[in-house]
């Protein structure tokens, strides 16, 4: 059983390592007895595999490899100490691109910039699909299902702060307006830095954004974000 050696939350080695271990069991096994662990809805249903480890590595670390070898990953939350194990790339329940709209990202309430954004829906209308009968003979055909969306690995690596890593994001993806490139409005200096590499998958900005700020969401001053596509404007404020 791999063993944690003293010091603080985020340092403590993981000396030994681990092999064919049932999920639950190895992530407790790994993270600290101090935190709290947890399986996503989806994970404790349907994942019945072992997972393995290799130990002389910090438990962050130690973790992250291993979940990443099963096809999981983990959210770490360092305010509320808990860790929540996903799937890191769902394979059942499609995700429909969407683009930033004006709706909070958080739920949040801040004001909106002078011009009043409008939403842009760039989905077409819902076809009817239908199979019409024949007198003679019945014809019977399958809809072929639609393809799965892809997932874009999103990734803010150990020592960044988290605007930072958010702003790479930013850089790297097309607005659908204006000169095509999203402007970052920051009416906030708060920020935190990113002591563990940090991964996710998404298929779009929006999604990803979303993901990201929520593990900060129980901290003493959390951090809210708003997209405009019209305007190509992303306002970063700690107001809710």
């Amino acid at each position: 059983m791999p063993v944690a050696q003293s010091g603080s939350d985020k340092t403590g080695l993981i000396l030994s390592n681990g092999k064919n271990v049932p999920l639950y069991k190895a992530v407790r096994d790994v993270v600290p007895a101090s935190w709290g662990v947890k399986l996503s809805p989806d994970v404790a249903q349907n994942y019945r595999g072992k997972v393995s480890w290799t130990g002389n590595d910090q438990w962050p670390y130690v973790l992250h490899r291993m979940l990443a070898s099963a096809g999981l990953t983990a959210s770490v939350n360092d305010f509320t100490k808990e860790v929540v194990i996903n799937y890191a790339a769902p394979a059942v329940k499609p995700v429909s691109p969407v683009l930033i709209t004006g709706n909070k990202l958080l739920n949040e309430k801040t004001a909106p910039p002078a011009i009043t954004p409008k939403a842009v829906n760039v989905l077409p209308a819902p076809r009817m699909l239908g199979v019409t009968p024949s007198s003679a003979q019945p014809v019977s055909e399958k809809l072929k299902p639609a393809p799965l969306p892809v997932l874009k690995s999103w990734k803010i690596d150990k020592g960044p702060s988290l605007i930072t890593g958010f702003e790479e994001w930013v850089s790297k993806e097309k607005c659908p307006s204006l000169n095509g490139k999203w402007k970052i409005r920051k009416d906030t200096d708060n920020d935190y830095p990113v002591d563990y590499p940090l991964s996710f998958s998404s298929v779009n900005l929006e999604d990803a954004t979303r993901q990201l700020f929520e593990l900060y969401k129980n901290a003493p001053a959390p951090i809210y974000v708003t997209g405009y596509p019209v305007q190509c404007l992303i306002v970063i404020s700690e107001k809710k």
